[in-house]
């Protein structure tokens, strides 16, 4: 036509019919990458319905655990990546008080998996040790050998320390360094006392004393230093805060806790620890896999993950009590720590604990039921 014949000799007209050219070749390569696209996505999509259905489904892990686990925020740096890693769930299920936790494991041990937050005192007292299975020594090879009570491994530790005084320098500068001298006048209402029926470093010290003394040389102690109490307290959180505080100048906590403290809060540097001359007494948390569990391998790969490198750091800075595991470095401010503390726990047999805790009960409280 003489319109077609008009655009064909117009000087623009090669450059529009480039123009043309090049949009639908665009417009077909940008068909072909969705194309492409929409196949690979189809593929992913498919390959990855496919994993899913070829993984196995998620286990659950049942664990007993103190509220200690959960408040001190070791629940929240410990399970979620130990979920992650094994493809699990991990039910936690808490106890306001330790023998509350020994007597659901012994009357229902079939609804859990693994106990922790087991004290050597209260694996003695329930006699807890028959509810758990035995491990191999090679199956834990981090495992420092020196907080091990069990030869079998039924409860394994994973934290540990030693009974010591804690003194508050600013108002004690000369710390008593034996059980004679905490009973001299000058300590008149200045011990802040753990009560051993609620609290697992009281139930330490009083295993401790009669480690020493004797049942009569027990009682005899715990009556001479009757004066020197200034108060009875439930929880090591309590009586810690009067010594810092200073409403009273000392405690039986553990030789690691001003460390961990000097560690924690660099600023607090009136804490000092102090090794009594007669010796100390080990405290350990421990870790159990239950005889009756149907998990025992994915319990066992739990308590290995307890006793790894990351947890145990973060149970060093949450709890302040020393890791199980020999490989751990400790913090800068552990370094005046003894290297080697004498106990005398092998003075007090599992058997007598377990046969003579409750009169042991008595015999404190009425003397200290007062406070």
């Amino acid at each position: 036509s003489n319109r077609g014949l008009f655009f064909s000799q117009h000087p623009d007209y090669g450059f529009h019919r480039s123009l043309d050219a090049f949009w639908d070749i665009l417009m077909k390569r940008w068909l072909f990458a969705v194309l492409v696209l929409l196949v690979l996505t189809g593929c992913k999509k498919a390959e990855s319905q496919a994993s899913t259905a070829a993984r196995p489904a998620s286990v659950t892990l049942h664990v007993y655990a103190l509220q200690s686990f959960r408040s001190s925020g070791l629940e929240g740096v410990i399970i979620p990546e130990f979920e992650k890693k094994h493809n699990c769930e991990v039910k936690i299920t808490l106890f306001a008080d330790r023998d509350s936790l020994a007597a659901a494991i012994k009357s229902a041990p079939e609804a859990v998996d693994v106990a922790l937050g087991i004290d050597n005192g209260l694996a003695a007292e329930h006699d807890l040790l028959p509810c758990f299975k035995t491990h191999q020594a090679d199956e834990l090879p981090t495992l420092n050998r020196e907080c091990l009570s069990d030869a079998s491994y039924r409860l394994i530790p994973y934290a540990y320390s030693y009974v010591a005084l804690l003194y508050n320098s600013r108002i004690l500068d000369d710390a008593p360094q034996s059980f004679g001298e905490m009973q001299d006048a000058r300590h008149f209402r200045q011990i802040a006392l753990l009560n051993p029926r609620s609290s697992a470093w009281g139930t330490a010290f009083m295993h401790y004393v009669i480690a020493l003394f004797g049942e009569e040389g027990y009682e005899h102690l715990l009556g001479a230093l009757r004066k020197n109490i200034f108060r009875s307290y439930d929880a090591p959180e309590e009586a810690l805060n009067a010594v810092q505080n200073g409403e009273c100048s000392m405690m039986f906590a553990m030789f690691s806790t001003a460390a961990w403290i000097k560690e924690i809060a660099p600023a607090e540097n009136k804490l000092r620890m102090q090794v009594l001359k007669e010796g100390s007494y080990l405290y350990t948390e421990n870790i159990g896999t239950l005889t009756t569990s149907s998990r025992q391998q994915l319990a066992l790969e739990f308590t290995k993950y307890v006793l790894g490198d990351s947890a145990q750091k973060m149970l060093l800075y949450k709890s302040g009590l020393l890791p199980a595991n020999n490989k751990v470095m400790l913090p800068q401010h552990y370094s005046n720590l003894p290297l080697s503390v004498y106990t005398h726990n092998e003075r007090l047999s599992r058997e007598s604990i377990r046969e003579h805790h409750l009169s042991w009960l008595e015999s404190w409280e009425r003397l200290f039921s007062f406070m």
